[in-house]
């Protein structure tokens, strides 16, 4: 041990010789630091980990520069910080410890918090724990301090899905009631989602995390063998079997007041005779999908984990290969592998073998596979009784909630509403405190029991409390022949007729397409009022073929492809969302699209067949657009949680050869960084054998994250948000519409780390006597302005009051000389076309005094994808530097 001590001191002394910025007294069996650092306050970084420290060293806490403190693999049993110091810290590792509590101090600190690994996460709801939320999860227990005040949760979710005509509903209705007879032929197709409640009472073992002895002491069976049955029906020659295991209530048998006594004071009965159970009402709410292909990208928002899964299939068609690869890898990614059991239904008709062992061997989620026939109902009782075995081992059975939280699951599930605002919904929390709601809602969002998107601006006041509402909903528009016919795109307008007023009133209509938007199921074309596209019905082709060639003959393009294991459903549909406003013209259909920049031109092809996404980029600047087009594919694979294992990455060669082809030889990303961790920076082409610099042949793939922040489009954005709330701002003035706009942009640089500073006072006004007063500008969060809006109504061609603020904008606002600003137009003139062109002749009129204005350009058809807006560039030479200003002019008299 002293030579562990003799080290660190070691260590110490070098360090504070040297005056470094990182100590390193990790795995050398320290109980403490063997000497006073807390006058190192140059250190940046410790780590402290893999020792034995039963308490926290105290000189940690009086070094407020520190960055990163790693106390990871200790022994520590609470955690000191000084309240009211300023700490730098921005990350802290107290995983692997023996923290029995969350250590109040922490709350002092804003640091990212590794805390896995500790005693105080055991048993918590796998949702709560998921959420790597400190505060969250101090709420839960806060919650559950009082021993009152805790139920224990007994539900679950039984997903039924397959392919369509196989029997799911059926299969669905004869679950939840043994008698019901299925009628051949008249059964309905579900063209959606439907959810049905059932109870059962299941014998659970008398045990944590299920048994309260308080509540269930009166339900307690014991497991008995019975091995000495009569026999006594020779009559029709039965054989009545012998050694059955059998359940007997305490009721029924002599137990002794000692061992009746020696039940009710145990914890765990189980424990004392492992044949010791009790009997619990279980809720399983059961989910029948729709089967049609056109459905599937949707019904990915309702898999979860807490749910067993029905796959269902029969053998009268040859696709079930294509359904279990399907469903099986949907439900193994999206649900973290929860278990499914695989019927073959209609087994009366026909029964069919299939590679059990394979599929099992493949997918460990896999509980049993059975045969059942709905119609004579053979096999559903051993299905029941898999159902009931599978229900028993999962994990969230018995979790313990707070009373009041379980209170509110069930007023919620026994609501006859649809939905609710937030004030009733926090009349039903029976709390207006904002953190205690937003917890609150977060877990039950996670619980699948609401929807609420509680940090969205529009949708924070809308909780969906009825699942088959909202799904309904949506399932309408995408049935709607009118939406199909018309390849997807539709106008707000077409709700009133789709809809029943009684189910959705009119004021719940952009309520509905909002939830779409925020699911990636639609999207709005910018600068138009009210009308959107759903991918997943666009054409299945291109509309001009000459377009994409030219892009695949193409030889300097920046080339890129990803292959993955299992193609889920709903990439390309969700992309197309994300770059909805780089979309060139109408160059979409259901499989791609072209986008463009100033600078470039992009097409992108989800080949299916091969499970490949292909991505092809030329211009004279590829890197922004190819970084933003990557950006959202990696976003879409987290969020539907393909990891980087399910795919593999292909980047084109550039060697002479390859540089000159429209068919560059691929190398896998995987293999050029593993070669570049080895130290070597050379590959040979496999197309031409030449030799290729690694480094410059992925200069054109480089990271930047300045092109994932283009200020444009999402002013753009705003601004088509902006036009679908006109009948509510029509009668604003221009501060109230700037202050909406605001809120809604707000919204839109939320990833951005950007910070929006409003009504900022900046330069001088335009009398040029005292300061001018911004709309708003745009800041880093360190406070550097990047860029600033400004924003005004005209009512007409109102030329001095357009010269007015161009002249603010480029003279008096912008002292420092930005490279990008911005002009926000709220246009309520008749005639919107006569105005802009109109504005961009204006433009090419002015003269400002110390400005060389090159040129004005309208731009629209790069940014837009509808008449109601325009985009035009300015460009102008100020002190010989080269600056921009667009003006976005919006039509707000729709």
């Amino acid at each position: 041990m002293n030579n562990y001590i003799q080290e660190a001191k070691k260590r110490i002394k070098k360090v504070r010789e040297d005056r470094l910025l990182f100590l390193d007294l990790s795995c050398l069996h320290l109980d403490n630091i063997p000497e006073d650092i807390s006058d190192m306050i140059y250190l940046l970084e410790i780590d402290v980990s893999h020792n034995n420290f039963k308490e926290f060293p105290l000189c940690l806490s009086k070094l407020t520069n520190l960055q990163t403190l790693n106390l990871s693999n200790n022994l520590l049993q609470d955690i000191h910080f000084i309240e009211g110091l300023y700490y730098s810290l921005q990350t802290l590792n107290i995983s692997s410890n023996l923290l029995n509590h969350i250590p109040n101090d922490l709350f002092f600190i804003n640091a990212e918090i590794i805390f896995e690994d500790n005693p105080f996460l055991d048993g918590l709801p796998i949702e709560i724990l998921a959420s790597n939320d400190l505060g969250y999860i101090d709420f839960y227990f806060d919650q559950l301090r009082s021993r009152d005040a805790t139920e224990k949760l007994f539900e679950s979710k039984l997903l039924i899905v397959g392919k369509g005509n196989v029997g799911k509903t059926t299969l669905m209705k004869v679950l939840a009631n043994k008698k019901y007879k299925v009628k051949v032929g008249k059964e309905k197709t579900t063209h959606g989602i439907n959810v049905q409640t059932v109870k059962k009472n299941i014998l659970f073992p008398a045990k944590k995390p299920y048994y309260d002895h308080f509540s269930n002491i009166q339900n307690l069976y014991f497991q008995i063998l019975d091995s000495d049955f009569d026999i006594d029906d020779d009559d029709n020659n039965l054989s009545i079997p012998k050694n059955v295991l059998r359940y007997y209530h305490i009721s029924e048998l002599d137990l002794s007041e000692d061992t009746l006594l020696q039940l009710r004071l145990e914890q765990q009965p189980f424990f004392i005779d492992n044949n010791i159970y009790f009997e619990k009402e279980i809720i399983i709410n059961i989910w029948d999908f729709g089967g049609q292909e056109i459905l599937y990208s949707t019904h990915q928002f309702f898999l979860t984990q807490r749910s067993i899964y029905l796959l269902i299939w029969e053998p009268r068609s040859d696709d079930e290969i294509e359904s279990f690869e399907y469903w099986l890898n949907t439900i193994k990614r999206l649900s973290n592998n929860s278990p499914v059991i695989i019927v073959m239904n209609k087994a009366d008709i026909r029964v069919k073998l299939i590679d059990e062992e394979y599929y099992k061997r493949r997918f460990s989620n896999i509980v049993s596979f059975l045969e059942i026939s709905c119609l004579n109902k053979s096999g559903l009782e051993n299905l029941n009784t898999e159902i009931e075995s599978v229900i028993l081992n999962l994990p969230h059975i018995g979790d313990s909630l707070p009373k009041s939280w379980d209170r509110i699951r069930r007023e919620l599930k026994e609501s006859s509403q649809d939905y609710l605002n937030l004030d009733e919904f926090k009349k039903i929390c029976n709390s207006s405190n904002k953190k205690d709601i937003a917890y609150i809602s977060r877990y039950l969002n996670d619980l699948g029991v609401i929807i609420h998107f509680q940090s969205d601006f529009y949708l924070k006041n809308l909780i969906v409390i009825n699942p088959e509402w909202l799904t309904n909903a949506i399932y309408l528009l995408i049935n709607s022949i009118k939406v199909q016919k018309n390849n997807g795109l539709f106008s707000a307008d077409i709700l009133e007729e789709l809809f029943d007023n009684s189910n959705y009133p009119y004021d719940k209509f952009f309520d509905i397409i909002l939830l779409m938007e925020k699911f990636e199921i639609c999207y709005k074309i910018l600068g138009s009022p009210q009308e959107y596209i759903i991918p997943t019905l666009l054409p299945p082709y291109p509309n001009d073929y000459k377009l994409i060639d030219n892009f695949l003959n193409e030889m300097n393009s920046l080339q890129y492809k990803i292959h993955y294991n299992f193609m889920p459903s709903g990439v390309i549909e969700r992309l197309i969302c994300r770059l909805n406003n780089y979309i060139k013209g109408n160059n979409i259909w259901k499989y791609g699209m072209i986008l463009n920049t100033e600078n470039s031109e992009a097409l992108i092809i989800s080949d299916v067949h091969n499970r490949e996404l292909k991505v092809y980029v030329k211009g004279s600047l590829v890197t922004p657009l190819f970084n933003i087009i990557e950006h959202e594919i990696k976003e879409i694979h987290t969020d539907i949680k393909i990891a980087e294992t399910d795919t593999n990455e292909y980047l084109a060669c550039n060697c002479n050869e390859c540089s000159h082809s429209s068919s560059p030889y691929l190398f896998k990303r995987a293999t050029l960084i593993n070669f570049l961790k080895k130290d070597k920076e050379y590959i040979y082409c496999q197309q031409s054998t030449e030799q290729v610099d690694i480094k410059n042949m992925m200069i054109g793939y480089r990271s930047d994250e300045n092109s994932k922040k283009d200020l444009l489009r999402k002013l753009i954005s705003t601004g088509s948000t902006l036009q679908t709330r006109y009948n509510q701002i029509k009668d604003f003035n221009e501060d109230e519409i700037n202050i909406y706009f605001q809120d809604i942009f707000r919204a839109h640089i939320i990833k951005s780390n950007y910070f929006l500073n409003e009504q900022s006072l900046r330069g001088k006004s335009s009398s040029g006597k005292k300061a001018g007063e911004l709309d708003f500008t745009i800041e880093t969060l360190e406070g550097e302005m990047i860029s600033f809006y400004e924003g005004f109504i005209l009512k007409s061609m109102d030329r001095r009051n357009i010269s007015t603020h161009i002249e603010k904008t480029l003279l008096k606002y912008d002292s420092n000389g930005l490279k990008e600003k911005y002009i926000g137009v709220y246009s309520k003139v008749e005639d919107f076309d006569l105005l802009t062109i109109k504005y961009l002749a204006y433009l090419n009129e002015i003269d400002l005094k110390n400005i060389v204005l090159d040129s004005n350009t309208d731009v629209s058809e790069i940014y837009l994808g509808s008449s109601e807006m325009k985009v035009f560039k300015t460009v102008y030479h100020r002190n010989n530097t080269k600056l921009f200003l667009y003006h976005i002019i919006i039509n707000l008299n729709l």
